[in-house]
């Protein structure tokens, strides 16, 4: 409990006195550590899905970069594509 009261919810010097107050306590650190789960998994998502469409773009960019080597296009036109 203290160690829940002093990083979280305060510094300890309000404690749960009964039963209600204790569980209150507990739904409320639970409910903490559930949202803040959810924010770092959105912002951990939203990292990588923009970290993977570079990847994406790369990828397709060399595919085209294939075909146009297969088909000896000019460097000219590689170029422009």
């Amino acid at each position: 409990w203290a160690l829940i009261s002093i990083s979280t919810m305060g510094y300890g010097d309000v404690l749960p006195v009964n039963h209600h107050e204790r569980l209150f306590s507990i739904f409320v650190a639970l409910a903490g550590a559930i949202v803040f789960s959810f924010a770092m998994g959105n912002i951990t998502s939203m990292m990588t899905q923009h970290s993977g469409s570079g990847a994406r773009f790369d990828a397709k960019l060399a595919g085209i970069n294939e075909y146009l080597d297969f088909r000896r296009c000019k460097v000219e036109l590689k170029r422009r594509v």
